[in-house]
């Protein structure tokens, strides 16, 4: 069956390529939706300090209680 198919979908490999490609960006980016609203609860409204270092250290620009 896969090779009755083949020929018409050669004709269209592109548009197919570029289909599947924007569908696991959509699915990636679907993952990372909870990660800022995860920052936000922890960071913001939880009151629990930043990282300092590590992974993060480096998103908050101010690292110390006593800047700006």
């Amino acid at each position: 069956m896969i090779r009755k198919f083949l020929p018409y979908l050669r004709a269209h490999r592109w548009a197919v390529i570029w289909a599947l490609a924007q569908v696991f960006l959509v699915a990636g980016f679907e993952l990372l939706k909870p990660w800022p609203l995860q920052i936000v609860i922890d960071y913001v409204l939880g009151g629990k300090a930043p990282p300092t270092a590590g992974r993060f250290g480096e998103v908050w620009p101010c690292r110390t209680r006593h800047c700006c």
